[in-house]
């Protein structure tokens, strides 16, 4: 399930694979680690703050829980050198395109 002709994880694929940013004519594009802040900007432009609750009470992790700041700093330390040149070259457009700052290389 989630898998692609290869036997990968889809989740884990870079965005512009699966989701062609430049063809699309998008109006804004939100982080989820910036939710709600972000979302509350949606709402507001889609003139439906009426429904803001419904969205604050829903998780957006299968788990029920997201990963915090200090959290993904201790797994980034747990990768080696080339890991993370790995994947800071495998989602190079991603961070470029979705203003997202690369793996810290000395973390």
């Amino acid at each position: 399930k989630g898998r692609d002709d290869k036997g990968n994880n889809g989740h884990w694929r870079p965005t512009i694979e699966w989701c062609d940013l430049c063809q699309n004519d998008l109006d804004i594009i939100i982080q989820l680690e910036q939710e709600p802040e972000e979302l509350m900007v949606l709402l507001d432009r889609l003139q439906m703050m009426q429904y803001k609750g419904n969205f604050l009470s829903k998780h957006n992790s299968s788990s029920n829980r997201s990963a915090s700041a200090d959290e993904i700093k201790e797994y980034v330390k747990q990768l080696n050198k080339e890991q993370k040149e790995y994947l800071n070259k495998l989602y190079a457009p991603d961070f470029e395109m979705l203003g997202y700052d690369p793996i810290d290389m000395t973390a």
